[in-house]
């Protein structure tokens, strides 16, 4: 038997990340899990060489390629989703396999910090290939390492769609940093689409 292959992503932006305390399932019957969902430009090479790569293992199972587009709420639309033109993946473990979380240094992180929206990160992944369901490939996260930390939890005026005067808020808040967007919850995730071919 081979050993489990450790693999690491290019550095990029994360979104949705529940690697401290797992996500409740959706349903009663969904068991809970750890999970992060990173998002890149499809023109980026290093990550467009990555879910190429991703790709090419999904299509040897004849399954489903789990890098798909981000689709996000259209502003024009209540209730319908659009493309975003980033690309997303989900990287995903159970309750029983916690990920490591470590700093830009190589440092452990406790649970008092957590990750939020925006925070650029590298995850250490096992891609698993499977047959059943139609096949594809699971991406099971092992690590996460934050590169540059946004901190989940407080809002900005910006983040509720507000109209922001820049220099107003750093003239009455010099010293810190701009707080990050609020995490979507589940009413905001969206059923991927694969109806236009990826860029890759």
């Amino acid at each position: 038997m081979g050993s489990i292959e450790k693999l690491l992503t290019p550095v990029g932006e994360c979104k949705w990340a529940h690697i401290q305390e797992p996500k409740p399932g959706f349903t009663d019957k969904d068991d809970p899990k750890y999970c992060i969902n990173m998002v890149f430009d499809p023109k980026d090479k290093e990550w467009a060489a990555w879910a190429k790569g991703i790709k090419a293992r999904a299509e040897a199972t004849g399954g489903a390629n789990p890098v798909k587009w981000e689709m996000v709420k259209d502003p024009d639309h209540e209730g319908k989703k659009i493309k975003s033109g980033l690309l997303t993946a989900m990287f995903h473990t159970s309750v029983k396999h916690k990920p490591g979380l470590f700093d830009h240094r190589g440092v452990p992180m406790g649970n008092e910090t957590l990750v939020g929206n925006g925070s650029f990160v590298r995850l250490n992944y096992t891609p698993a290939p499977y047959t059943g369901f139609g096949g594809g490939v699971t991406l099971y996260l092992n690590a996460v390492q934050v590169m540059d930390l946004v901190e989940f939890g407080n809002n900005t005026a910006a983040s509720y769609g507000f109209e922001v005067d820049a220099a107003a808020v750093a003239e009455a808040a010099p010293f810190d940093e701009e707080p990050p967007l609020r995490a979507p919850t589940d009413a905001d995730l969206a059923d991927q689409d694969d109806s236009e071919q990826l860029p890759y």
